[in-house]
Order: structure tokens, then C-alpha cells, then sequence
């Protein structure tokens, strides 16, 4: 069962972040679109790393940036695959690239400061 969100609305993106806002989840966006070739690399690894996490903990979202532009503008996405690190609706870590080892320590760095505070 895929633990990953793909939004399909600046809707259904308001409705996730309203509600893990208050709770302190922390969010993992993956902005990307379907013609990135290093996007589509990046999507099965997203998905094995997402079931490493508690769901309760670390909600993992894809974005489609052709689906859902005003999304990537709010973000100033410009480069792609973009995973951007999110925690009480601040972008605490943003990874450009296909970079799976950057993304899981940005993702346990947040817990960690979550430990700390």
C-alpha cells in the first residue's frame, strides 16, 4: 500500500497542510512532473523510503508542478526533482536533484529537532 499522497489540487494541498499544521508532521513534497526523467527515477525510491517512516510522523506528498502550478510558484520551483522538507509550514530543508541520501537525512534531521525542542 503506497504511503505517498499525490495531489491532484491546491485544494486537496491546503486540506494536508491545514491538518498537520498544528501537529507538527513533518511533510516531504516531491515536486516533479511526468516528462522528468530523473523525476521518475526518483518516484520508487520516494515510495520504499516512505514505508520506513511512521505515516503519523512523516506525511510523504507528490506534486505534480504541470498539475498544480500555483503550488510550485508559491515554492519557487525552478528545478526538478525538487523535495522540499516542510515543518509547521516552513520549508526547513529543500533537495534539488535526485539526491535520496540528502532527502532521508533532511527527513531525520527534522525529527531530530523535533526531539530537541
Amino acid at each position: 500500500m503506497s504511503k505517498v499522497v499525490h495531489i491532484k489540487s491546491i485544494d486537496q494541498w491546503n486540506e494536508i497542510v491545514a491538518a498537520h499544521e498544528s501537529n507538527g508532521n513533518i511533510l516531504v513534497c516531491k515536486c516533479s512532473s511526468h516528462w522528468c526523467k530523473p523525476c521518475l527515477a526518483l518516484a520508487p525510491k520516494i515510495e520504499s523510503l516512505s514505508q520506513t517512516y511512521d505515516i503519523e510522523r512523516v506525511l510523504f506528498l507528490s506534486i505534480d508542478i504541470e498539475e498544480n502550478e500555483e503550488i510550485a510558484n508559491k515554492f519557487n520551483i525552478t528545478s526538478l526533482p525538487t523535495t522540499l522538507i516542510i515543518k509547521n509550514c516552513d520549508v526547513i530543508k529543500t533537495i534539488v536533484g535526485a539526491d535520496l541520501v540528502g532527502i532521508k537525512m533532511g527527513i531525520d534531521n527534522a525529527l531530530t529537532r523535533e526531539l530537541y525542542q
